[in-house]
């Protein structure tokens, strides 16, 4: 550092200090301003000079001052924003001059004078593609130095690059989140002096839109000079830049003004609400203006206009950012699109349900997407849907739109094209319209074709196939598979292979099925979801998935037993007795409580155990006693006899001489938890079958049930485990809907000599669905031609009943 910047920076300082004095003294508000801007004006350009002095020619560039420094308005705690603007040609010469420049501002001077510094470098050429918060700076930008054309330029570039309708969109969307984050009113008792409802940037603001409309910029303002006065003095007693007029700090301008703090108050308030005024009256503005939208949209007074000839994405996109503004659309049918950027409407469609309103409202959305329109008054088969398949799939969009539970904002945060998912849940279901093949299948196969009108990208386009044709699988695995197993995880992420296509696919089934109707969405489907979502997700996180080893599950239930059981040894015989399953599904305070459930059962007592489980509006039943052949199916039929669904199973059998089944079934009535009164005759009865003192089949014919109605299957599929020999197949069944199903299905597996091992029961696409985790007599999955041919067998039925024993 030259001596003579030495000697600047010393007398700039001195400026400085005497300056942060005055304001105390005799405070103002741009008044004070203009000398701070001043003193830091006349030490910046000198240093700049002397950095390029010695440098070749003319330079090819301008320093410009940002911000509150280039609006002269810098208080007390305020930053310095300056940017170098290039003409565009090749600068090496002055590289050396421009590093000294910015490390002398960020070092010595930052040091000195106690003012942070921010810079930046921009070329003229870039202007066009800039965002909004850069153009926003560059607005109120000052020449201080340098090449004296390009601020001309500058404003030049500006003005015709203006992207009009983003740029109010996103000046609109900082006002908003800022008044929600301090305050949306100026009558309040601790105002933000700058980012609450009526502080300087509401001014600011509305200047900023007014550039944008072509207008002029206003003048400052008594009111924003009262606010600016109370602000200067406030980073002045702060000694840093504070915003946040506390009661605290009220008192203490006051005291500098010689005013009582209700004075003060009154005319910052007064003030702050004269600014708001101003800034709602040029959101009317906004409204009442002639402005470009996109290339092919216009907003004139208050509604949107799409071109005569245009294209179809930049319409949609125009649709998109009027319909934000709040601006209205008519409903004059559009003509047919010249066009259509295909990815420019899946960026329309990502705004939301309120774009696509507006698009069908002018005809829009028929003239892009027929396939979507053509199911406007096509009513879905499954009684379930309440709205037609056009007003579904708008409602689905409106879920996403709506999303406010931290477990799915969380998610939606880490898609990585929330564009995809948008417009994939737009047409999930487009499929509909051929009753003939599933409706995936069609959709699919549908949107690979518009894909390739619309010019979409063909990864985006796999990725929209992909969401269509499995958007009703994560629905089938959290109602009929146990999210528990492990085998139901990796099944699951085979499917979905990425992290983003399992965000995607979460939110769009949440989405998709509560817009089925109210009530669709049930609290048990939500802690599926969020457990399978979370299995999963750390699944496909893990670097290489493999499947534990079964030592690895027992060491860590002993580890989480070995204060709570004596006996270690016994612990340890007790969980090798116990399949795989049982022991990645039970935690250690249930185990612990489930052997002493199996020492009474070995000395032949039975133990059933109730527990209502809210969370999955189910009531769990854990049955405890000496196994026997056809005791599941037992069980099931007490079920049946009362009428109870049952959702869910786990069957569990020691392997020792002597067996004992540790079964927990999920039951409800109604889809709520079996009620108390209920549940205690259940109970009561269930104990009498399990000491044989009852027998369930007698029972069932008893409440008009018949023992021996054959099982109907409409489809299965079967999928072996390819783990490992001990491992579960997995066996899904669609069936006509009706009581007793568990019951039936059970008693025909155990007819062929196969053991249960958990099951999920439950509705899909219309049907009675489940799955059954099944392993055979000699502890492996049964293969795939066994099961085969035990499904063939209910083709052709028995000529005389089903014996009621198994």
């Amino acid at each position: 550092m030259t001596p003579e910047i030495e000697e600047l920076l010393d007398r700039t300082a001195a400026k400085v200090t005497a300056l942060r004095i005055y304001i105390r003294e005799n405070p103002t508000g741009l008044e004070w301003c203009n000398r701070y801007s001043a003193a830091l004006d006349e030490s910046i350009i000198q240093i700049f000079k002397e950095c390029f002095e010695d440098a070749p020619g003319k330079i090819p560039f301008a320093l410009i001052a940002t911000g509150g420094y280039g609006r002269r308005e810098m208080s007390p705690g305020s930053d310095i924003d300056l940017m170098v603007v290039s003409a565009g040609e090749d600068t090496p010469d002055y590289d050396p001059g421009l590093r000294r420049f910015f490390t002398l501002l960020t070092g010595p001077f930052r040091e000195r004078l106690g003012i942070e510094v921010d810079y930046s470098y921009l070329y003229l050429s870039q202007i066009e593609g800039i965002d909004i918060t850069t153009r926003t700076a560059l607005l109120e930008a000052r020449f201080l130095v340098g090449r004296r054309s390009i601020p001309g330029q500058l404003r030049r570039s500006l003005v015709e690059s203006m992207p009009t309708g983003d740029f109010l969109l996103e000046k609109l969307r900082e006002r908003s989140e800022q008044h929600a984050k301090y305050h949306r009113t100026p009558l309040v008792a601790e105002p933000n002096l700058k980012e609450g409802a009526g502080g300087l940037r509401c001014f600011h603001t509305s200047n900023w839109i007014r550039e944008a409309l072509g207008e002029q910029a206003l003048a400052p303002t008594e009111a924003y000079d009262q606010v600016l006065l109370a602000r200067n003095l406030l980073h002045s007693l702060s000694d840093k830049a504070n915003d946040n007029l506390t009661r605290s700090r009220q008192g203490d301008l006051a005291e500098v003004l010689g005013i009582h703090p209700t004075e003060l108050m009154e005319s910052v308030t007064k003030a702050g609400e004269e600014l708001h005024q101003g800034f709602l009256r040029t959101l009317q503005k906004v409204r009442e203006s002639r402005f470009v939208l996109t290339d092919s949209c216009l907003a004139i007074r208050g509604e949107i206009r799409i071109r005569s000839i245009y294209d179809g994405g930049s319409a949609a996109v125009g649709v998109s950012l009027g319909t934000a503004l709040g601006l209205e659309i008519e409903d004059l049918k559009v003509g047919i699109p010249k066009s259509v950027n295909g990815p420019a409407l899946i960026h329309a469609v990502h705004t939301g349900s309120k774009t696509l309103r507006a698009m069908d409202r002018c005809g829009l959305l028929e003239r892009l997407l027929p396939e979507l329109t053509a199911n406007r008054y096509v009513v879905p088969t499954d009684a379930a849907h309440r709205y037609t398949i056009f007003e579904h799939l708008l409602k689905t969009v409106e879920n996403l739109d709506a999303v406010n539970e931290p477990f799915l904002q969380d998610i939606k945060a880490l898609v990585a094209d929330g564009g995809v998912l948008y417009f994939a849940a737009l047409l999930h279901d487009i499929g509909k319209v051929d009753l003939d093949q599933p409706h995936e299948v069609v959709g699919g196969q549908m949107v690979r074709e518009l894909s390739k009108r619309l010019g979409i990208p063909p990864e985006t386009s796999e990725e929209l196939v992909w969401l269509v044709e499995n958007h009703l699988v994560m629905t089938r695995f959290i109602r009929i598979r146990d999210v528990n197993l492990e085998e139901t995880i990796r099944d699951f992420a085979e499917v979905v292979r990425t992290t983003d296509r399992l965000n995607m696919l979460t939110l769009l089934t949440w989405a998709d099925v509560n817009a089925v109707g109210e009530g669709t969405w049930t609290q048990a489907q939500d802690t599926f979801l969020r457990l399978l979502y979370e299995r999963t997700f750390s699944y496909l996180s893990a670097q290489s998935p493999e499947r534990t080893d079964p030592s690895v599950y027992r060491r860590r239930l002993l580890a989480g037993l070995k204060h709570e059981v004596a006996d270690e040894s016994l612990v340890q015989t007790y969980l090798d007795q116990l399949p795989v399953h049982y022991l990645t599904t039970t935690p250690p305070e249930v185990v612990k409580l489930h052997m002493k459930f199996v020492e009474k059962a070995r000395r032949g007592e039975v133990t059933i155990e109730i527990f209502e489980r809210q969370e999955i509006s189910a009531t769990e039943i854990t049955v405890c006693a000496p196994d026997r052949p056809g005791l599941l199916s037992e069980i099931l039929g007490v079920f049946y006899a009362h009428d109870l669904s049952v959702p869910g199973i786990r069957a569990s059998t020691t392997t020792d001489s002597q067996r004992i089944a540790i079964d927990v079934f999920q039951v409800s009535r109604s889809d709520r938890p079996v009620p108390s009164a209920t549940m205690a005759q259940v109970s009561r009865v269930l104990q009498a079958v399990l000491l044989q003192e009852n027998d369930a089949f007698a029972l069932l014919a008893q409440k008009g049930k018949d023992p021996h109605r054959m099982l109907e299957v409409d489809t299965f599929t079967y999928q072996e485990n390819r783990s490992g020999i001990d491992g579960p197949g997995v066996l899904e069944l669609r069936c006509p809907r009706g009581r007793g199903l568990p019951y039936r299905i059970s008693s025909f597996l155990a007819r062929q000599g196969w053991m249960i091992l958990t099951a999920r029961l439950g509705q899909y696409a219309g049907k009675a669905a489940s799955a059954f985790y099944l392993l055979d007599k000699s502890g492996r999955a049964p293969a795939s031609e066994a099961v085969q041919q035990a499904f063939e067998s209910l083709r052709t039925p028995p000529t005389e009943p089903s014996s009621a024993t198994e």
